[in-house]
């Protein structure tokens, strides 16, 4: 009989909890705010319709397919729009593709722009769910920009970038073929083609094994031709075409990159050895 109480309390409970710790944040007003806060990016970008993208502040650094990423959007309205601008964000990974989006009017569609004061900045606090399925591991950029139903259609503009890696990394191997800078290892090459003529491409595939965190952006180079000579012909390429920069490589890390090279149409016969290594991209 005393057991009878369990479930009128525990719905209860439910009810209030959902009440105070779910729908109540989900509808709050994003807060107005006198000065940028410290830990926020600065931005200052005009974005169109009178508002000023004042600063960004990026929660998730980290995420895996599937996650919702978190950020704040700080803004300013300089004058109140006659119409209520709708904000989009993308998230762009490899080749630019679309691993995330939110297309909603701010304050997740509890507070447009027409309702904002002219004296403070809007912390407009979102996430955006990424997709269940990314090629991972890329730092994905974050694209903000505001369109209207009359003339706004502003420029999408980048304001932070996301790490996003996958759920769980290869094991590591012992197989080191080379190391480099001390923090990567080359634990596997593909072979090139025994034979090729000029004009060919040569694709070469490389597994990086990461020990250490570079902590600056390396430039893989790949070149044709003897050693302590101007090279016939480079591959020279950041990793992952520029997607995934050394400086985001993190201990425990593996994962395999392509690299590509043309040969010369007017070099001549002869076997030629391949190079490949780093090097940092700002000396």
């Amino acid at each position: 009989r005393p057991l009878l109480w369990l479930a009128p309390s525990l719905a209860l409970l439910t009810t209030l909890y959902s009440l105070w710790s779910v729908i109540a944040p989900a509808y709050r007003t994003p807060p107005t705010l006198a000065t940028l806060p410290d830990e926020a990016t600065p931005l200052n970008l005009e974005m169109g319709a009178g508002l000023t993208l004042v600063g960004v502040q990026l929660e998730t650094a980290t995420a895996v397919p599937g996650d919702t990423v978190w950020f704040t959007l700080y803004w300013q309205a300089e004058r109140i729009p006659q119409v209520p601008p709708e904000l989009v964000v993308n998230i762009l990974g490899q080749s630019l593709t679309l691993v995330g989006n939110s297309h909603s009017f701010h304050g997740r569609g509890q507070y447009p722009a027409t309702q904002w004061p002219t004296d403070g900045i809007i912390a407009d606090r979102m996430g955006v769910r990424l997709a269940g399925t990314i090629e991972t591991p890329v730092l994905a950029q974050l694209f903000v920009r505001l369109v209207d139903d009359v003339s706004l259609d502003a420029e999408s503009v980048l304001v932070s970038r996301v790490k996003i890696v996958p759920e769980e990394w290869p094991e590591p191997t012992d197989t080191i073929l080379a190391e480099i800078g001390g923090a990567v290892q080359v634990t596997a090459v593909s072979d090139p083609p025994p034979q090729a003529s000029p004009g060919d491409t040569i694709v070469v595939a490389v597994t990086w094994q990461v020990t250490a965190p570079p902590q600056a952006d390396w430039t893989t180079l790949l070149h044709l031709g003897d050693a302590n000579q101007p090279p016939l012909a480079t591959g020279d390429s950041p990793p992952l075409q520029g997607s995934y920069p050394t400086r985001v490589w993190s201990a425990g890390e593996v994962f395999t990159d392509q690299y590509t090279l043309t040969i010369p149409t007017d070099v001549a016969d002869g076997r030629y050895p391949l190079w490949l290594g780093m090097y940092r991209s700002d000396t």
